[in-house]
């Protein structure tokens, strides 16, 4: 693997519209604590998925380069999520050789 990068993947899943306040606190938190690239979450257009119904629920993601997701993931239950039984986070490192990982705030 090379010193130049090192990529994870991170897709966010929540299920409200009401959790703008929790997303602002979390990238908030990215930016704080990846002060070199401060690297932050973006909402997916949910409207471009398949299917016939508008999705009530948000999808945002990330991919970091050397981003410190695994204080993120330790971090994810204190931005006051409304509804945190709804929310999911799904990592991909590419050092983890172990796979994909699914994290929740509760």
């Amino acid at each position: 693997m090379s010193d130049m990068s090192r990529i994870t993947d991170m897709v966010l899943y929540v299920g409200s519209d009401l959790e703008d306040e929790a997303i602002g606190r979390l990238n908030a938190w990215c930016a704080k604590n990846d002060q070199s690239r401060r690297q932050q979450f973006v909402e997916l257009d949910t409207d471009l998925a398949g299917g016939t119904k508008f999705s009530a629920r948000q999808v945002w993601a990330m991919t970091g380069n050397f981003f410190p997701y695994e204080d993120l993931v330790e971090a994810l239950p204190s931005f006051g999520w409304r509804h945190p039984e709804d929310v999911v986070l799904v990592v991909d490192d590419d050092e983890d050789y172990d796979g994909v990982k699914v994290h929740r705030p509760t």
